[in-house]
């Protein structure tokens, strides 16, 4: 008897652990740009629609989270610019 409630106990703390995380719906996105060409760094769609300006702090670093879905972006910093595939979920450093 003190066996199976010892088993009925280990079985229950094991499933009140469960630590389990939920996905989640947002991309943590951050880095460093040594030249940088303005103050600030846009985050675009494919239309051209900024969906983040996320400011460049005096030591050049940036970081941000976008509530985006999967999918290509645009991240510009002044004349220049860069391609992203973005994936919620994910965490990118630049």
């Amino acid at each position: 008897m003190k066996k199976l409630l010892l088993s009925l106990l280990v079985f229950s703390l094991l499933f009140a652990c469960n630590t389990e995380e939920k996905p989640k719906n947002y991309v943590q996105l951050s880095g460093k740009i040594t030249h940088n060409n303005s103050d600030r760094i846009n985050i675009k769609d494919l239309e051209n629609n900024t969906i983040k300006s996320i400011e460049i702090a005096k030591d050049g670093s940036f970081s941000d989270t976008l509530v985006v879905k999967k999918g290509r972006y645009i991240m510009t910093n002044g004349h220049e610019y860069a391609m992203l595939f973005l994936r919620p979920g994910d965490d990118i450093h630049i």
